[in-house]
């Protein structure tokens, strides 16, 4: 972009320069010519002046015009700077941002395997509580059957007495 602004500005420099060599040539043989006949005619040093004043003029609005191009160019180049500090302000928030979504992920990541192995804990510790409730169930039932038994043979026994 600078150099585009650079170029364009060389350019008109060219332009304004090549317009005041063509006017400075467009008058010079016309004021060579007049004094060069040095008629003492008041319409031709009129004429002269006129001229001459035409060109000042016309010089002014030149130098004019590139002042104002030079303060143009400047005011870009300050607004372009801007725009490079802004965007090296945003690549390094960005940067700043993806540093700290990586770390949220990573952080997501171990929460995630801590989670998962607690969950495989729970599981074993789940297995081994239905593994203890079947054989405290076995027992019950092992129990019951022997106070069955022993139910049966107490009956037996009154019944023989």
């Amino acid at each position: 972009e600078r150099e585009a602004v650079l170029k364009e500005e060389k350019e008109r420099r060219t332009a304004l320069e090549m317009e005041k060599l063509a006017k400075e040539k467009m008058a010079k043989p016309v004021l060579e010519d007049l004094l060069g006949k040095k008629e003492e005619s008041n319409e031709y040093e009129i004429k002269i002046e006129e001229l001459r004043a035409d060109f000042e003029a016309k010089l002014k609005r030149l130098e004019a015009e590139r002042k104002s191009l030079e303060e143009e160019k400047v005011e870009a180049y300050d607004n372009m700077e801007g725009l490079k500090a802004r965007a090296k302000a945003l690549e390094e928030e960005s940067y700043i941002m993806l540093e700290k979504h990586k770390k949220e992920v990573e952080e997501a990541r171990q929460e995630k395997e801590t989670t998962e192995e607690k969950l495989a804990e729970t599981a074993r510790t789940m297995e081994g509580t239905m593994q203890k409730l079947e054989e405290t169930e076995r027992a019950k039932a092992d129990a019951e059957k022997m106070i069955e038994s022993v139910q049966q043979e107490k009956s037996g026994m009154k019944n023989r007495l």
